[in-house]
């Protein structure tokens, strides 16, 4: 365990001493192996054994870029941990609620759900892995955010998740 959790466990009272909130819903690989404490090889393993079931590859033509949902990194250390059961249900538990009604999401949201940097949310876009829908106009600075389809993250999803 690292220094700071064993700075956090003697001033934590004990029901707090090991319990972290994250803020975004996903994690990348680097984040996972130090929440986990297993080596890149390990938990590659661990993703091939289904034993982390949400990953996905988020990279555009040859780069990788890993994020893993991280209600599946929980359930890895206490599967009492109830994880979604289809790609739509990780799409409810990620984007914000109203994409469900609306059909679409903001690119500075999709950002946010995914936890990935607004250029890897355009690579995507100029790659076709996701769209925009009709109504979007991009643009530069305030409140030129994309507005990409739900059912395209969704299907991005679907097609890049790591078994």
């Amino acid at each position: 365990m690292s220094a700071i959790f064993n700075v956090l466990q003697l001033e934590a009272p004990e029901p707090y001493a090991e319990q972290v909130t994250f803020r975004r819903p996903m994690l990348n690989q680097s984040a996972a192996i130090a929440m986990l404490d297993l080596s890149e090889q390990q938990l590659r393993r661990e993703i091939e054994r289904g034993r982390i079931k949400w990953v996905f590859n988020l990279g555009v033509g040859a780069k990788h870029h890993v994020q893993i949902l991280v209600r599946s990194l929980a359930n890895y250390g206490d599967r009492t941990i109830i994880q979604p059961a289809t790609v739509e249900g990780v799409a409810d538990l990620i984007l914000p609620p109203e994409s469900a009604s609306s059909g679409t999401v903001r690119g500075t949201e999709l950002q946010s759900a995914l936890n990935i940097r607004s250029q890897i949310v355009a690579r995507l876009i100029n790659a076709g892995l996701i769209e925009e829908a009709s109504e979007s106009q991009s643009h530069q600075g305030r409140s030129g955010s994309p507005v990409i389809t739900r059912e395209s993250v969704v299907r991005l999803l679907a097609a890049r998740r790591i078994k």
